[in-house]
């Protein structure tokens, strides 16, 4: 009996003196990362540009040492504007070879204009993208295209604030859309006219007349000269609601006629925005 007791212990002496007693050896810091191989940055952090014109974009960049040139995307954010709504003249910037370099670079950027009139400034948030090795990649970029508005007439331009909601006036009809319109009329857009086409409300026909009203109003209308322009001014909201089921939405429909508006162009105004449809 006191063999068997004293050989347990003989054997489970040493093992337990290994697990509680021994130190583990110390690890080693992980390797510092390697330097950039190069940096590149946007000169500026935010531009505007006007839809139908072109902006210059500049670059600056720093090469620590490149055995051969390089290519740095540039990457787009589409949450706000479309592809649609502009042109970039490249879709990469190119980094020299060489050692200690330092230089300037610049690509363009086309806003392009559009038949839409109330869109209101769109940004555009450019950045770099790269993955070829280490670089510095600098901030992004945001790039306000500003809303020009439309033309559908030569000397006449159209431009609004983006529509909203007010609460309508009349129980029976739910909330209206509203927007703010600038019709800017110069030398071209002497002798047009605007029409307002409606939207109405068929109330049906006595006799012989057939009565309806309008489903719109006009809040306000100011008129005034700027430069070489008169400039009208209209509040106006709309019922933008389907009075039946089987009728699609109601929209706010504008007719430009006479002067040099040939083809009696229309702008139309829905929920979805406005815009010249012919």
């Amino acid at each position: 009996m006191t063999r068997r007791i004293t050989l347990v212990a003989l054997l489970a002496g040493p093992a337990f003196f290994a697990c509680g007693g021994g130190e583990s050896a110390p690890v080693a810091p992980p390797p510092p990362p390697p330097p950039p191989a190069f940096g590149i940055s946007f000169a500026e952090t935010a531009l505007e540009v006007r839809e139908g014109e072109t902006l210059a974009v500049s670059v600056q960049y720093e090469v620590r040492e490149l055995p051969g040139p390089v290519q740095v995307r540039l990457s787009a954010s589409h949450d706000v504007a479309s592809e649609a709504d502009y042109e970039l003249g490249v879709d990469s910037v190119e980094i020299p070879a060489g050692q200690g370099l330092a230089g300037e670079a610049s690509f363009d950027v086309s806003a392009l204009a559009d038949l839409f009139f109330t869109e209101g400034a769109e940004v555009l948030p450019l950045a770099f993208a790269y993955s070829g090795g280490p670089a510095d990649l600098g901030d992004p970029i945001e790039i306000s295209i500003l809303d020009a508005g439309a033309s559908p007439c030569p000397g006449i331009t159209v431009i609004g604030l983006p529509w909203r909601e007010e609460e309508s006036p009349d129980e029976d009809v739910a909330n209206m859309l509203a927007t703010t319109l600038h019709l800017e009329i110069g030398a071209g857009g002497a002798g047009a006219r605007l029409e307002i086409l409606g939207p109405y409300f068929d109330l049906g026909t006595y006799g012989r007349i057939a009565e309806s009203v309008s489903a719109f109003g006009i809040n306000r209308w100011s008129v005034r000269t700027e430069s070489a322009a008169i400039v009208h001014e209209l509040d106006v909201n709309w019922s933008g609601e389907e009075w039946f089921e089987e009728d699609a939405e109601e929209s706010l429909d504008l007719a430009f006629l006479g002067g040099a508006c040939s083809g009696d162009p229309v702008a139309s105004c829905t929920s979805a925005g406005c815009e010249i449809i012919r």
